[in-house]
């Protein structure tokens, strides 16, 4: 899983809130969304988005519109409620390192007896 791919993944997922939740019929029609800001420039305080670090993938409103898999959704919702990073365990190994975060990866639980 490359890194694009995982970016663009939870993008996705954060843009389809609205969409998902029933509230609007396609993800950019939702006043509030970051993808409504950055497709209509005077929507909004654009000076809080940052620049995307990977390219916007051509169709991407076609992409970010279908429906996205279940075990997808969930994936990333299990890393959200335990504070966990999503990828795959080497990717989250190498993240990890590169970027000096060992205690994010720490058992939060105290060692057993013995341990």
């Amino acid at each position: 899983m490359s890194v694009v791919w995982l970016t663009l993944t939870l993008v996705r997922y954060v843009e389809r809130n609205a969409q998902r939740a029933g509230l609007a019929k396609r993800a950019e029609e939702w006043p509030w969304s970051s993808v409504y800001a950055r497709l209509f420039k005077n929507a909004g305080p654009k000076e809080l988005l940052s620049p995307w670090r990977v390219p916007e993938p051509r169709e991407y409103l076609k992409w970010l519109n279908r429906s996205q898999l279940k075990e997808e959704v969930e994936k990333i919702r299990h890393a959200v409620k335990r504070s966990k990073s999503y990828g795959s365990e080497s990717w989250v190994r190498r993240a990890v390192a590169e970027f000096g975060l060992e205690n994010t990866v720490k058992n939060p639980w105290r060692p057993g007896k013995g341990a």
